[in-house]
């Protein structure tokens, strides 16, 4: 059975400096059979792009079917970023917290005949001892920063400030966010063995201030976006039992804030 290549439905896969193409190959159980089929059969170029790599794997040798990647790169040398250049990425995930308070309390059922069921005014989780609560999952936004600095710049001293901060929030507007709301997680970085040139990846996660938040029927609080709200609860004589409803409610400020001008990469 002569060598054949069919291209997979995947295929391409397109980048700025590169080009992949995958094929199904079928035809022999022989892997060098297979690639020497592959260098003579598909193109030398794509896209403009030449430099091409063949990369034979089975699917399953035995019955001759192979995966074949043909590789293209850009044949021009790739200059790596000077001081002053930087590269972002982002993050949106979430993250486990745990809650006492519902937003609604949707449903209640007892058995038939049972007298009025208490009202926990959203309360989640109620014992005779406390409020249990549960996990939930909720909004995360991560992000991260590259730059890359001069070795006169990333001294001793700026490594100290960098540990200095971590674990911070920002006291002033920083990446369109307002105080409060950005925390330091950290930076790594490393020098560049052919210069004098620093790459430093900065981290950082976001949470939004936010206002007129209510709990049970206590209203118009207010809380920064890394501080910590939590809830007193009080029993109260709701039909004709004992309950334990929101009694008040406190912010707590868990984190230091710090000037981030001192990172060295704006604001």
């Amino acid at each position: 059975m002569p060598i054949a290549f069919a291209e997979l439905a995947s295929s391409p896969r397109i980048e700025t400096e590169s080009r992949e193409r995958s094929f199904l190959a079928t035809g022999s159980s022989d892997e060098e059979d297979i690639k020497s089929a592959a260098e003579a059969t598909l193109p030398f170029t794509d896209g403009g792009l030449g430099n091409r790599r063949i990369a034979v794997e089975p699917i399953d040798s035995n019955q001759g079917f192979w995966e074949v990647r043909a590789d293209y790169r850009s044949s021009s040398p790739v200059t790596p970023p000077e001081v002053g250049q930087s590269a972002f990425e982002f993050e949106i995930g979430t993250t486990s917290s745990h809650i006492t308070q519902s937003k609604a309390t949707v449903g209640g059922y007892a058995p038939a005949g049972a007298p009025s069921m208490p009202d926990f005014d959203e309360a989640i989780g109620v014992t005779q001892d406390g409020v249990d609560g549960c996990d939930i999952l909720v909004p995360e936004a991560r992000f991260s920063e590259t730059h890359y600095l001069s070795s006169a710049f990333v001294t001793a001293a700026y490594r100290r400030t960098l540990r200095s901060l971590t674990g911070k929030v920002n006291s002033g507007s920083f990446r369109d966010h307002a105080a409060g709301e950005v925390l330091f997680l950290g930076a790594r970085g490393g020098k560049r063995a052919n210069d004098d040139v620093w790459e430093v990846t900065f981290s950082f996660a976001t949470s939004d201030n936010a206002t007129g938040l209510s709990v049970g029927a206590i209203t118009g609080i207010a809380k920064g976006g890394w501080e910590y709200l939590w809830v007193y609860y009080e029993p109260v004589v709701s039909a004709d039992r004992i309950a334990l409803q929101p009694a008040f409610a406190y912010v707590e400020r868990v984190y230091d804030s710090g000037d981030f001008s001192a990172l060295g990469i704006g604001s």
